[in-house]
């Protein structure tokens, strides 16, 4: 990660060092983000459920075959600089059902994760399309492919095909 802004890192770590400290081993991470690398060094019990974004197929799979879906994490980089407006400090949006995520931000990262363990790969699959929307409407590059990952899932998920 070299190249990157000082103020860029630090928060990195930041976000983390949190989510290293509040994690529980349980949680559900959404597609591999460098926050989430941190975390583990940070912590080994830090999750290791990653949910494919770029594949609706692999994302169900590992839904359906995990025994226990805690809570789902999302990362949002603010400052990718495919966003419609890159920002080196990112707004704490929340999504909505607000009651149902809390939500940290650090520098340009945002933190969203739900408040309780979703328990069914439907619950997951509806939190995420939530966050992912939000995503979108703050012009987050990436929203796009997740949402269509989200959506094909959640098709599979009603048809019994995973």
């Amino acid at each position: 990660m070299t190249g990157e802004p000082h103020a860029r890192i630090v928060a990195r770590h930041q976000a983390s060092a949190w989510l290293a400290a509040t994690s529980r081993p349980d949680d559900v991470l959404f597609g591999y983000e460098p926050v989430f690398l941190g975390a583990w060094e940070h912590n080994h019990h830090f999750s290791r459920t990653v949910v494919p974004r770029a594949d609706a197929v692999l994302a169900l799979r590992t839904l359906e075959r995990t025994r226990s879906l805690g809570r789902a994490v999302f990362i949002l980089d603010g400052s990718d600089p495919s966003n419609r407006a890159p920002v080196s400090v990112i707004e704490p949006v929340v999504p909505t059902p607000q009651a149902a995520f809390d939500v940290r931000a650090f520098g340009p990262f945002l933190v969203v994760r739900t408040k309780e363990p979703t328990v069914t790969p439907a619950r997951y699959l509806a939190y995420a399309q939530q966050v992912q929307r939000m995503s979108y409407a703050m012009g987050i590059a990436h929203a796009g492919v997740n949402i269509d990952t989200v959506k094909r899932a959640q098709i599979r998920l009603a048809r019994g095909l995973f």
